[in-house]
């Protein structure tokens, strides 16, 4: 199978959000929010900003500023004290819930974040190809993600968006 990879614009990536209908954004931290591997563990969120990926920080603002769409962060991690730490350092003014836990279903992340929700309105930005696999197995739209920092565009190697 050959892997297409687009590049796109923050508001690319949002304009494509809305446009699909989507209402429910599941974000994976280590290796998707920031581009470190926090192993699960406690860390220091001042350390880990520099390690943000700012497209996605800025992606992040932008549903928050629409007010249908709901944001989440899903992940294994767990450390969601050191993950809600990190995003006040670097979203001070928005409440982001955190679905954390050592359960590796990524589904029931996803189900626990937003409740009841409709998989097609429902999309999961994470960098393991198992959990998008998974995902996009129940309905649920997928986007794995690189990011670029220096030409600040969003990679995405699209299963299913």
């Amino acid at each position: 199978m050959n892997e297409v990879i687009y590049s796109y614009t923050t508001e690319e990536v949002y304009n494509q959000i809305i446009n699909k209908g989507i209402k429910y954004i599941a974000i994976d931290f280590d290796m998707t929010l920031i581009s470190a591997h926090t192993r699960g563990c406690a860390f220091n969120p001042s350390e880990m900003v520099k390690h943000q990926h700012i497209q996605l920080i800025n992606l992040i603002v932008l549903i928050n500023n629409n007010k249908t769409l709901k944001v989440a962060i899903t992940t294994f991690s767990s450390a969601p004290e050191s993950i809600k730490d990190f995003l006040t350092i670097v979203l001070p003014n928005i409440d982001i819930p955190i679905v954390s836990g050592i359960s590796r279903d990524k589904n029931n992340h996803i189900h626990q974040a937003f409740g009841i929700m409709s998989p097609k309105e429902t999309l999961l930005i994470d960098d393991d190809t198992r959990n998008l696999m998974a995902a996009k197995d129940i309905g649920i739209h997928t986007m794995y993600c690189q990011i670029d920092k220096k030409d600040q565009k969003i990679y995405i190697n699209v299963t299913n968006y």
